[in-house]
């Protein structure tokens, strides 16, 4: 009986060598160990998205008051060439009844 309990002492002796070894690497690859771990290019990479997201949102803005502004312009135009129009339209009309 004192033969199979040193068995299995050394059975979880043995197991618990590899999950202390696996956690060890694991630790050492989300910290870093001397290098930037994941933890830190994780960060890293969130950073760079909401940098990327607050300038895709910037180009986004700038867009849609180029395009008001460019509606604006051409919305000026037309009106002055329905000014034109009329005014010409009225010329006509009164140079007709004189």
């Amino acid at each position: 009986m004192a033969a199979m309990s040193i068995e299995k002492l050394s059975s979880i002796d043995t197991r618990l060598a590899v999950i202390e070894t696996t956690v060890t690497r694991l630790d050492k690859a989300m910290h870093g160990n001397g290098k930037p771990g994941l933890s830190d290019r994780v960060q890293c990479v969130e950073h760079l998205v909401d940098n990327h997201l607050a300038e895709y949102k910037e180009h986004i803005q700038n867009r849609n008051d180029s395009e008001k502004a460019r509606r604006e312009f051409w919305n000026r135009v037309v009106l002055a060439i329905i000014a034109m129009v009329v005014s010409n339209i009225g010329t006509i009309i009164f140079a007709l009844f004189k």
